[in-house]
């Protein structure tokens, strides 16, 4: 997931779309421009964190020219990592 223009998290860690009202789970096919969502995302196992993991599940094995970083090794958190957004990108 980027955010403002940079990536912000990403695979392997478990990526979270959830409508905001209900809390059910929205897959990627499903989601929709304008669904007000919030997005969580969960660490991963370990073992996926590998140099060998990552070859498999990481950012470019999806075809994105990016380094994995994990969004959990930051150590100061983006102003926004807290705020609800919609599917279109602005504050919900």
């Amino acid at each position: 997931g980027f955010l403002d223009g940079e990536p912000h998290v990403m695979t392997p860690e478990i990526i979270c779309v959830m409508d905001s009202e209900t809390g059910d789970a929205i897959g990627t096919e499903m989601l929709r421009y304008g669904q007000r969502v919030v997005v969580t995302a969960l660490p991963c196992a370990p073992l996926l964190r590998t140099s060998k993991g990552l070859q498999h599940v990481g950012p470019r094995a999806f075809g994105y020219d990016v380094e994995f970083r994990s969004i959990f090794d930051r150590q100061t958190a983006h102003p926004r990592d807290r705020n609800e957004f919609d599917s279109s990108g602005g504050p919900a």
